[in-house]
């Protein structure tokens, strides 16, 4: 599939140009040219304007509670892992929500 042009449109006059240049071939007006992206397939079915979902962040030094770990039943690789196979936070809530988990996620 060959790439969409990309088309630069100056704020002026409307002239349309295939390159972005500082100043308006047709109007001589300095810094007037604004991107104008076609639209692809990909933008046709999704509508990103809302911006997506908020995701709440978590500072990095506050405090967590510590993992709860199992062992493997190969001492080696639990200590390495530092002390067991840990178990993810996503864990309980993807399993209630009915996404997997700890199951869908097995050692082999």
């Amino acid at each position: 599939m060959a790439k969409p042009k990309t088309r630069y449109v100056c704020q002026a006059c409307g002239s349309i140009s295939h390159r972005w240049q500082g100043q308006c071939a047709d109007c001589g007006e300095w810094n007037t040219l604004a991107e104008e992206a076609p639209k692809t397939v990909f933008s046709a079915k999704h509508d990103l304007s809302s911006g997506g979902r908020a995701i709440a962040f978590e500072p990095l030094d506050a405090p967590g509670r510590p993992l709860k770990r199992r062992s493997t039943g190969l001492a080696e690789f639990d200590r390495a892992l530092g002390g067991g196979q840990g178990e993810s936070p996503t864990d309980h809530a993807d399993v209630a929500h009915g996404r997997g988990g700890s199951e869908s996620r097995r050692l082999v």
